[in-house]
């Protein structure tokens, strides 16, 4: 199967399945995908849109970032939406950004906004994972601008909770460098003159690090240990959750 889905328009997407897990099963396709921006999609594509045969859109983004670029997609009426708005991390706000925001280290811009997805949007994750679990609502696509931050944080937590190991959750989350290269390159330049910051740094933006990440791992170990010890105690997703995580997303044959 084809984990990325090449939807003229689209950034970012792809299908999370296929991972082998820890108990001898793999990650079913064509059940959850993950994705950038919508808003741009080519509509040329009908049937390779309709052959996802999704049910419903989750929507990481801001209030602002939904309004200014609304999702698209072929036969978008007839979806469920979910609105998950989670302020940091967005990129509607590109001219506030100073050249100390994006240096490296754990004052990142993104370091910091992966660290407020723990500790300030617990309940939006709580409730992706009441849609995650109702089976009605699958096939599932969710996304955000980039598809990386908190896409990608939602990710972490779901291949975690299925029971995919550590080394190959974060090499899908590094994924995402190689789907958005061509969109950056396009871009980059125009912002850094935009912003008065050097190209490099700019670029950080919308990359996938494994430093940006460790801002959300940081306070998952000093709070609760693990990350199924965080989302049983933060998000609700206990053991008999992630038993019907596995039995709807995880193929045992």
């Amino acid at each position: 199967m084809e984990r990325h889905i090449n939807v003229k328009g689209g950034y970012n997407i792809r299908d999370i399945g296929g991972y082998k897990t820890n108990d001898g099963g793999t990650v079913k396709w064509r059940k959850l995908y993950r994705a950038g921006l919508l808003s741009r999609i080519d509509m040329s594509e009908p049937e390779l849109m309709s052959s996802l045969s999704l049910r419903s859109i989750c929507d990481f983004r801001t209030i602002a970032e939904q309004e200014a670029s609304p999702d698209s997609w072929h036969e978008l009426e007839k979806l469920n939406r979910f609105s998950f708005p989670i302020g940091e991390g967005r990129v509607d706000k590109l001219e506030q950004f100073k050249e100390e925001d994006l240096m490296p280290g754990d004052n990142h811009h993104l370091y910091k906004a992966n660290r407020s997805y723990v500790t300030k949007e617990a309940p939006r994750y709580q409730d992706f994972f009441k849609v995650v679990l109702d089976e009605k609502n699958h096939p599932i696509l969710y996304h955000c601008t980039a598809g990386k931050d908190r896409t990608g944080f939602a990710t972490v937590l779901l291949l975690s909770a299925l029971g995919v190991d550590w080394e190959t959750i974060i090499e899908d989350y590094l994924l995402t460098n190689n789907y958005l290269k061509s969109f950056v390159d396009s871009v980059v330049g125009g912002m850094a003159k935009n912003l008065g910051i050097a190209e490099d740094l700019v670029r950080t933006i919308f990359m996938a690090k494994k430093e940006y990440l460790a801002g959300a791992m940081l306070p998952i170990k000093e709070r609760h240990g693990t990350i199924k010890k965080y989302m049983q105690k933060e998000l609700y997703v206990g053991p008999s959750e992630i038993s019907k995580l596995k039995e709807l997303f995880v193929d045992y044959k």
